[in-house]
């Protein structure tokens, strides 16, 4: 893989972790939470249009947290509006730079919200995949 490819790989990682915290401070100091978990990896996508001689691939990071406040999604939508949210029926989409997170609650008073942070794609020469030596799977996620 050549050094920018992988180079763009390490920052999106990076990238999505530091922001994912970010989303997670917001989060405790506007509603709080019981718990919270993340993990990170690499995930494959399917980018139309691309060549099926290259693979396209994002940072991921998937959580859950346990809050007891009521409607967490509506109350986040005023906590994270720096980002500006767009509530999609139960998902809370924001945007920061050229990534994307999205806050799902499954009814308005739901205990455990799940949220996803993911980095823009990147398009891997397959030749070269059997180089990364980066690629990561369901890594745990310091959200400090």
């Amino acid at each position: 893989m050549d050094e920018e490819t992988y180079a763009a790989l390490e920052q999106h990682r990076d990238d999505t972790q530091e922001w994912t915290a970010e989303i997670v401070a917001l989060t405790e100091q506007s509603i709080g939470f019981d718990s919270v978990d993340a993990s990170g990896g690499y995930r494959g996508v399917d980018t139309p249009g691309v060549s099926s001689h290259y693979a396209s691939y994002r940072y991921e990071v998937l959580g859950n947290f346990v809050t007891a406040a009521p409607d967490p999604k509506s109350s986040l939508a005023v906590a994270l509006k720096e980002f500006d949210p767009v509530i999609d029926g139960s998902t809370l989409r924001i945007r920061y730079r050229n990534m994307i997170a999205e806050i799902t609650t499954y009814d308005v008073n739901a205990e455990t919200v799940r949220f996803t942070v993911f980095s823009p794609d990147v398009d891997i020469d397959q030749k070269d995949i059997h180089n990364w030596d980066g690629y990561t799977n369901d890594e745990p996620v310091d959200l400090e």
